[in-house]
């Protein structure tokens, strides 16, 4: 996918991109000023600088997908698209009668900085998104779910026609959304 660039509400631009092995920085930072009720609603990874640095120092062998949006040299947000389908995620949808396939079905969890959150960043790269691999896969799936007392998650991913399916309990209750394309 080709750099795009992004223009939110505010008038703010950013580019939409592939994360690139010397974001390690850059990366860090983003995940290290993320406030703690963010970091409580992403669980795909840690949120640390040394965590960063192995992922850009990994990139050419790691088969996920991620992208970044970066405004005036800062990352302001973070995104994963993995085809290998977790065991967790198919069996909880499997016991809704739903059989997910590493390739057709995509792993999908989104991150923005908190100072950028409702500015219409992430609903720009969820268009992005959406039309770049809706004719390439069968569907996006939330990455573990996002937590039921996340209202405002919940309704951004209901906007775009994500559905909600199951649950399931951790230290919190998780409701399983996915994205049916077609």
């Amino acid at each position: 996918m080709e750099t795009t660039i992004v223009t939110a509400k505010d008038g703010t631009k950013s580019r939409f991109r592939l994360l690139a092995q010397n974001d390690q920085s850059a990366l860090g930072d983003f995940f290290e000023k993320l406030s703690e009720q963010t970091r409580s609603r992403f669980a795909p990874h840690p949120l640390s600088s040394e965590f960063a640095t192995q992922l850009c120092a990994n990139l050419l062998t790691d088969t996920t997908q991620r992208f970044v949006l970066e405004s005036d040299g800062n990352i302001i947000g973070y995104f994963i698209l993995q085809a290998q389908m977790s065991e967790h995620e198919a069996l909880r949808y499997a016991q809704q009668g739903i059989i997910l396939k590493t390739g057709d079905d995509l792993l999908f969890a989104p991150c923005i900085a908190d100072k950028y959150q409702n500015k219409g960043f992430a609903s720009l790269v969820m268009e992005i998104l959406i039309n770049h691999y809706k004719e390439r896969v069968k569907s996006f799936v939330l990455m573990g779910g996002t937590q039921e007392t996340n209202h405002a998650g919940r309704s951004f991913y209901k906007k775009f026609a994500f559905k909600e399916y199951g649950g399931y309990q951790t230290d919190i209750y998780n409701i399983d959304m996915r994205l049916l394309f077609g």
